[in-house]
């Protein structure tokens, strides 16, 4: 975790949120939760994850720790369409279509908007129902223009997804390799063009502000 190097105290966390059980995406979750738990003697806070990586799934073993799935106060396995909250924030699991079946992306509908957040998945039309009326849209983009691979958006389907909801603010981010090569920023000037949606590629220590306008900081 990088939450030091931006002053933000990992301690102050309410809740802890995992897509699926893929190490890039769950690796200091255990971390946090310890944080959030401040070492696990405070009974708080919210975890909210995929059946994978809470249950295990298939040939997914489960991905914390029992110990670790015991420290907060409610831990909760979701599916797409699954409702639950942490505080004033309601959180909806959302679709997805990747290698680990049980992938889900979260809507958050907060004080200040819906925020929304879709993970790893390939290109479904369900993404666009789902998210509409997302204030600020993050997107897992791995792959650039032509270069699509399986269970993984490209700039393309990002571009289709954010002209549908034409949200106030697209953060792409998850790059792999060819999209560091082909220059995210790159990628995402296109899918302002292709969509009319302002649209930004996410770099080390981003902040975004929501309020009354949505700032970067």
């Amino acid at each position: 975790m990088a939450m030091r190097d931006f002053g933000i105290d990992p301690t102050g966390t309410d809740g802890v949120l995992i897509s699926h059980a893929h190490p890039d995406h769950y690796s200091d979750a255990e971390v946090l939760i310890e944080a959030m738990t401040r070492g696990g003697t405070v009974s708080k806070g919210v975890l909210i994850a995929s059946d994978s990586v809470l249950l295990g799934y298939d040939q997914y073993e489960p991905v914390l720790s029992s110990y670790h799935r015991s420290l907060p106060l409610t831990a909760k396995a979701v599916r797409p369409g699954d409702r639950c909250a942490i505080g004033n924030t309601a959180v909806q699991a959302t679709s997805a279509d990747h290698s680990d079946p049980t992938t889900v992306g979260f809507k958050m509908d907060t004080e200040e908007g819906v925020i929304s957040y879709v993970s790893d998945t390939a290109f479904i039309p369900q993404l666009a129902v789902e998210h509409d009326g997302a204030r600020v849209l993050i997107l897992a983009v791995m792959r650039p223009l032509g270069a699509r691979i399986p269970y993984h958006l490209s700039t393309e389907d990002a571009a289709k997804i954010v002209a549908s909801i034409q949200p106030e603010l697209t953060i792409i981010t998850h790059f792999g390799m060819r999209m560091w090569e082909e220059g995210p920023e790159r990628q995402a000037d296109w899918i302002v063009r292709e969509s009319g949606a302002r649209t930004i590629a996410a770099h080390y220590g981003m902040r975004v502000r929501l309020d009354d306008r949505i700032e970067l900081m």
